[in-house]
């Protein structure tokens, strides 16, 4: 089987330099134009300036933290949002200097901080009177994505105008790299802070300072060698990822077994992260991994079916709950790239380069995942407060008699919402619910 019956370039001996979308030299010079432009990693400057915000950012957050520990402020919506934003903010200017011009990197970082700090303001208020548990992380996770997201779209638009495809997979999958050795050494700093007692001044300073290393020092051909080592190792998770989905769906279809939900959900996710390992910058590939691609897109939809019957299942048991509200984004999210890369691979069969459709699929569903996951952590749709809502319509409407509604999540999970639907619920005007 071959998916190019069509004339394609794939085989063309054109360099790359002479084709049209080649990267081209970029218009607008990255911050600090006076600097060596040949040699970003030994930029004493650009060094200089990662090293200064690092520190004033480690400064900044242990005093925060210091004076809310020995309460030298009221725990207030301010101090939350600050520290909200100085967690993440500074990150985006360490890693893009140099990289992107300094005006669009100043408005999405200013932008960016006001977001973060209405984000930590919002997450103070719904936690007010409660137990906080992970919500905030699950917030700064989203928030997180919704960073690397638009910092990748500039990463491109700096190398060319306009960012194509090339430009795009280079500047993720980079940011990507960096992220997970910054994340490798934070986790080993955290270790060796519980291990030896070091202060936690001391290990967040240490934190901040190998952020800076990575994403000075780890540029140019390393980080591509590096990024292209990984993505040699996602690809070779396709054939195993692919044996596994069909083992799953046939062990269903003879059994009628549903399996839990997260085992379809990480095999999908991994499935789609395997094809887009495998399918890079839209250049030319060996046929298995072309035949790898095709598999795999066609067995995503099946592995999304699966899920959503898994979660179907639980929430008609047991109802919402936060963590069930972001599975079914997640199960949703998953359905979109699923149908996306499913019509690719079949388009293909008509001609063109394998799969080539996935370049404009993937674009438009990094706008979607960051649309979906701002409105998640916003008061727009806060899985915490659908699940309330959920659970208490449940309650209210007859579904789950008064002597089994768990009560118990809504005081401890729900938050502020989960304490306001208990009061209501403990009117005289809904005694006749037989509520608490």
């Amino acid at each position: 089987m071959r998916f190019e019956p069509s004339a394609s370039t794939d085989f063309s001996s054109t360099p790359d330099s002479a084709r049209p979308n080649a990267l081209a030299r970029p218009a607008n010079l990255p911050f600090l134009p006076w600097v060596w432009s040949h040699n970003y990693t030994l930029n004493i400057l650009l060094l200089l300036c990662r090293l200064g915000l690092a520190l004033m950012q480690a400064a900044a957050f242990a005093f925060l933290l210091h004076g809310r520990k020995h309460h030298w402020w009221a725990d207030t919506q301010i101090a939350s949002g600050l520290a909200m934003m100085g967690a993440l903010s500074p990150a985006l200017l360490m890693q893009g200097l140099g990289r992107i011009a300094a005006r669009p990197l100043f408005i999405w970082t200013a932008c960016a901080s006001l977001s973060l700090f209405g984000l930590g303001v919002y997450q103070h208020w719904r936690v007010a009177g409660s137990d906080p548990g992970l919500s905030a992380l699950w917030l700064a996770a989203m928030a997180g994505v919704i960073l690397f997201i638009g910092q990748s779209l500039l990463l491109a638009r700096a190398k060319c105008s306009p960012a194509h495809y090339r430009a795009l997979h280079r500047a993720s999958w980079s940011l990507a790299v960096q992220l997970l050795l910054c994340g490798i050494c934070a986790a080993a700093l955290w270790a060796v802070w519980h291990a030896l007692s070091v202060t936690g001044f001391t290990a967040l300073l240490l934190m901040v300072l190998a952020a800076v290393l990575v994403t000075q020092f780890l540029d140019g051909a390393v980080l591509r060698m590096i990024s292209a080592g990984l993505a040699q190792a996602l690809t070779a998770t396709l054939p195993v990822l692919a044996l596994l989905s069909v083992g799953l769906i046939l062990f269903w279809s003879w059994t009628r077994w549903l399996p839990p939900l997260m085992l379809p959900v990480l095999l999908g996710l991994f499935m789609a992260i395997g094809i887009n390992a495998s399918y890079r910058n839209g250049d030319w590939r060996p046929w298995w991994r072309r035949h790898l691609e095709f598999a795999g897109a066609l067995l995503l939809p099946a592995l999304v079916t699966l899920s959503a019957m898994a979660l179907q299942v639980r929430v008609a048991a047991y109802g919402f709950t936060g963590v069930r509200v972001m599975a079914l984004a997640l199960v949703l999210l998953l359905a979109g790239y699923a149908l996306a890369y499913a019509g690719a691979a079949l388009i293909s069969l008509g001609g063109g380069r394998a799969m080539e459709r996935m370049e404009t699929a993937n674009l438009a569903m990094a706008f979607v995942v960051a649309g979906v996951l701002a409105a998640m952590a916003s008061p727009l749709a806060d899985p915490v407060r659908l699940a309330v809502a959920e659970q208490s319509w449940r309650l209210t409407h007859g579904v789950v008699k008064p002597a089994k509604f768990d009560t118990t999540w809504l005081s401890k999970s729900g938050l502020r919402f989960g304490h306001e639907a208990l009061r209501r619920l403990a009117a005289p005007s809904l005694e006749s619910f037989g509520a608490p």
